[in-house]
């Protein structure tokens, strides 16, 4: 390249790229400000409408131009020609040399007439009118060879673009406290934009035949290869490119030296073809508005689950600068860290990849989700559970950690859309593949101190798990409570249930419901077997405990008279809790309960008023009718017989 001035570096650090503004600048028509732009300068790289690019207002010099400055045997050598687009401001010498030439013919024609009359005045007009056509011709010539020299140094080729690719990234870091308070900080947003294009042959040849044509040996010669016209209030700052740079706010022109690349350079036309334009940005959020994070990730421990399951909910909301908001994609990547005390993983949404890494001194496990797609509701707002099922118990004082990527639909940077233009100006016909997405990504740490869980204690528990110490499933078991205790000499009749209910009644309890099954034959003749149901509630502050009892037995009669009997007790407690303060209440309950039935029955032993049926009783009469034995002392003997040894076994 020469040391002579170039307009496209005039024109790059004159022009203020990137100023922070309210209103970011867009893709427009240089003149008319119209944003349907069709062709581009392939000098100075302004934008053009339709009707403001240069072959309206000199279609001849755009056609003829390169021709007319070059030499006649580089034109003879030359490939063939390829039609270029120039803006107004770059032909605009056509005209005004046009109608100065014209000026100073005229002017020589006006001189000779006049010199017919007048030969002095005649000889003053013709002279001022060969004066204007010296400068007229001078001028021409001098900005021609200018041009020639930007036309013929200035090395254009048009490589393959196969995709385009524009992806904003939003990263922030979540953490939930020990108190339950969530908070986001570090939230930075940026981007990163990747052309993929290819070198052909005719590239190749393109750039020897600029080489001889100009007679050059270096192979540092730059070049052009087209730009990429974003459309939209594009809103981004470049921080780094690689074989591009960006001009007039909203155009990435594609350039760079014949050196980088190993096929342009090769002497052969041998040499790896591809060529990756990349670049990254920040994003400048609108007018008065903050960076905010779209998506959070809040855990749950499911209720009724022993505290094994663990529930993600993904959410997210409105995001982006368009109206209603960007909608979501997928999940591409979720990544989970759990302790291996969890014990392995039984059950998972969405079958995910679970794999075991040391970290922190410590065994940790790690579970993966990729491409969550199909089940998410796409919308600007929505949420999706993910589920967890571990073999052993989640503790409270675990803290989980992960991190997320989500996809979304379009650009917070505001880009609508992105065009190819060749390097001659115009847009060019192929369809590339086209990335213009927004990736989300959150690092998230959890704690599970302040987690609610809720959970029903149903105590005692059933048979087989009589030694566990887990939590119930919560599904209402309908199977007979554990029996607890037999009171023999208690009789379960109406009377006991009565002593027992108001006992219960005195201690804050509510009897909601007692049933009794009608009384039933047993196999002996003297026994009549009894079922009392009873059924309540405590309330502990706003938490209930709901009780069940059931007394069961039987009534030996004499003569129609219940002179004695067998009760069994059967008691089971529940109530739902979040805490482990509220379980041990349960516990506490359940045994306060079983403590006020227990002395509610011994309470209700018969005395021994009549002498029953038996030898022993027999006995104990006849001693006390022979008055050998006192009344309170025979009643000590049977009340104690009867709890040591019991009757009618």
């Amino acid at each position: 390249m020469t040391s002579e001035t170039d307009p496209e570096s005039e024109i790059t650090e004159s022009s203020d790229i990137f100023v922070l503004r309210s209103r970011p600048p867009s893709s427009q028509c240089h003149e008319c400000g119209s944003p349907d732009i069709r062709k581009s300068c392939c000098i100075c790289h302004r934008l053009m409408c339709e009707m403001h690019d240069g072959r309206h207002s000199s279609r001849r010099a755009v056609i003829y131009l390169q021709d007319f400055t070059l030499h006649p045997m580089a034109r003879a050598k030359r490939r063939p020609r390829t039609k270029k687009y120039f803006c107004t401001k770059c032909v605009h010498y056509e005209r005004k040399y046009l109608i100065w030439s014209l000026a100073s013919i005229f002017g020589i024609i006006l001189g000779t007439l006049t010199a017919l009359f007048s030969i002095f005045a005649g000889l003053i007009l013709l002279l001022a009118a060969l004066i204007s056509t010296y400068f007229a011709l001078n001028t021409s010539l001098r900005e021609v060879r200018k041009v020639r020299k930007r036309l013929s140094r200035r090395l254009l080729i048009d490589p393959a673009i196969s995709s385009i690719s524009i992806i904003d990234e939003v990263r922030g870091y979540a953490e939930l406290d020990e108190s339950q308070h969530y908070s986001v900080r570090g939230i930075e947003v940026s981007g990163s934009l990747a052309v993929d294009a290819e070198w052909n042959d005719a590239s190749w040849g393109s750039v020897q035949s600029h080489r001889r044509r100009n007679h050059i040996q270096s192979r540092s010669t730059a070049f052009t290869a087209g730009a990429l016209v974003l459309r939209g209030p594009v809103g981004l700052t470049p921080m780094s490119t690689r074989g591009c740079r960006l001009v007039r706010n909203s155009m990435l022109l594609f350039t760079d030296q014949v050196k980088s690349h190993e096929l342009l350079s090769s002497a052969d036309g041998r040499g790896r073809r591809n060529w990756k334009i990349s670049a990254t940005y920040s994003v400048t959020p609108e007018h008065d508005k903050s960076w905010t994070m779209p998506i959070w990730v809040t855990p749950t421990l499911v209720p009724g689950s022993d505290r094994r399951s663990l529930e993600l909910e993904f959410q997210w909301t409105k995001f982006g600068a368009v109206k209603d908001g960007i909608p979501l994609i997928s999940i591409d990547f979720l990544e989970l860290t759990v302790p291996t005390a969890w014990g392995s993983v039984q059950s998972a949404t969405d079958y995910p990849l679970v794999s075991i890494s040391p970290g922190d001194g410590t065994q940790t496990r790690t579970i993966e989700w990729r491409n969550i797609a199909d089940s998410i509701d796409r919308s600007v707002r929505g949420r999706y559970p993910l589920s967890l099922t571990f073999k052993n118990e989640i503790r409270s004082q675990d803290v989980v950690h992960g991190r997320i990527i989500a996809r979304f639909a379009g650009n917070i940077c505001r880009i609508t859309g992105a065009r190819i233009h060749g390097s001659n100006g115009a847009i060019r016909r192929d369809r590339p593949r086209r990335k213009l997405h927004t990736q989300v990504h959150l690092t998230f740490k959890m704690s599970l101190a302040a987690v609610r869980y809720e959970a029903v204690r149903v105590l005692p528990p059933p048979p087989e798990k009589q030694d566990a110490t887990s939590l119930s499933n919560g599904a209402v078991d309908n199977r007979s409570p554990v029996i607890q205790e037999t009171f023999q000499t208690v009789i379960p009749n109406g009377a006991t249930v009565a002593r027992v209910t108001a006992r219960l009644s005195d201690d804050d309890y509510y009897v909601k419901r007692v049933v009794e099954n009608p009384p039933q034959p047993s196999k002996k003749a003297s026994a009549v077997n009894r079922y009392w149901d009873i059924s309540g509630r405590k309330y502990d502050g706003v938490y209930p405990i709901d009780f069940h009892l059931v007394l069961s037995g039987q009534e030996f009669h004499d003569g129609g008279i219940a002179t004695s009997g067998r009760t069994e007790m059967a008691l089971s407690v529940r109530g739902a809790f979040t805490s482990e303060d509220i379980d041990r209440r349960i516990h506490d309950e359940w045994r306060s309960l079983r403590r006020r039935v227990e002395s509610a029955l011994n309470s209700c032993r018969e005395r021994p008023g009549i002498l029953e049926h038996g030898s022993t009783q027999r006995l104990i009469a006849d001693l006390l009718e022979s008055g050998r034995l006192a009344p309170d002392l025979a009643a000590q003997l049977i009340e104690q017989i009867r709890a040591e040894f019991g009757l009618y076994e």
